[in-house]
């Protein structure tokens, strides 16, 4: 129930609804109840279900009932509610159209300011001699160019164990007649096989297959740090290697860039960036490791 509707809107002689005041219609109309939204409101006088019309909030389609009914109507098909339900419909129709006029006038107002900024960008890049304007041209260019060197995936190499050898280093080995001067160079030795309890622990447990394809299906994601790369060496053709070692968990653990020049360089930190989000089913045993290279260049 609405209570005290009377008093909640003033009475002012003469005036529409619609207008700044409230609309007067004295005892003329008894109550009503209406649904919005779900929801049933009143009974409240009609100068109430009168300014919501004007207002927009409610509208033809809504159900309407005298309080004394028990069935609803649609608005428009209440006889007291003809006159005014035209009376609204055309106000909202006028401030519909007058505010997609604002609209038009505050979008026109905006195409020339936009119009005006590019004005006085191109008056500043002429009178700096258009330099600004050949630095991106330029850079569109090496762009169209970077997009033209084809970038090959060549197929990787899975070890059979363990993790990536370490660079060899020469160790003195003693000749045959003992002496220390008379020392050759050799290879390092490689490291034992660890034991436990006498017993060496098993190799790798993994399927060779599943890495190297979960390996190619996820590598396409280092294209676009070769692309930056060749941004910065836009002059570079050649093979891009590197190897990587995969843990147990299937995640990337180590990477190595297998050219000086690339090491410790924005190229390896995009790589390992993008190898965070490589998985491989997860595996017992020692570390599978993988050397793959893209060439690029013909």
């Amino acid at each position: 129930m609405v209570e005290g509707a009377s008093s909640a809107f003033p009475r002012s002689s003469g005036e529409e609804p619609g207008s700044n005041s409230r609309v007067e219609l004295g005892t003329t109309g008894g109550n009503w109840v209406f649904k919005q939204e779900g929801m049933l409101f009143g009974p409240v006088p009609a100068r109430v279900v009168i300014e919501k019309l004007y207002a927009g909030e409610i509208g033809r389609d809504t159900q309407v009932a005298r309080e004394e009914e028990e069935g609803f109507r649609d608005l428009k098909d209440v006889a007291f509610f003809t006159i005014h339900l035209a009376k609204a419909e055309a106000k909202l129709r006028v401030e519909r159209d007058e505010g997609a006029i604002a609209a038009v006038e505050q979008r026109n107002r905006r195409a020339r300011v936009a119009v005006g900024a590019v004005v006085i960008v191109l008056a500043v890049a002429a009178a700096a001699g258009g330099a600004g304007f050949l630095v991106v041209q330029r850079q569109q260019r090496l762009q169209r160019e970077i997009e033209d060197i084809p970038i090959v995936s060549n197929p990787p190499e899975l070890a059979a164990a363990g993790a990536r050898p370490q660079a060899e280093a020469d160790v003195a080995l003693p000749s045959a007649a003992g002496g220390g001067a008379g020392a050759r160079r050799g290879r390092r030795a490689s490291a034992p096989a660890a034991r436990s309890g006498g017993e060496e622990i098993t190799q790798s447990k993994f399927d060779k297959s599943s890495i190297i394809s979960a390996e190619v299906r996820q590598k396409s994601s280092l294209v676009p740090c070769i692309k930056a790369e060749l941004g910065r060496q836009p002059d570079f053709r050649g093979d891009i290697r590197f190897t990587v070692a995969v843990g147990n968990e299937g995640r990337v653990a180590k990477l190595w860039m297998d050219d000086a020049q690339f090491k410790d360089g924005p190229l390896q930190a995009c790589f390992w960036r993008s190898m965070q989000q490589w998985h491989f089913v997860s595996y017992e045993g020692e570390r599978a490791t993988l050397s793959d290279s893209f060439r690029v260049g013909r």
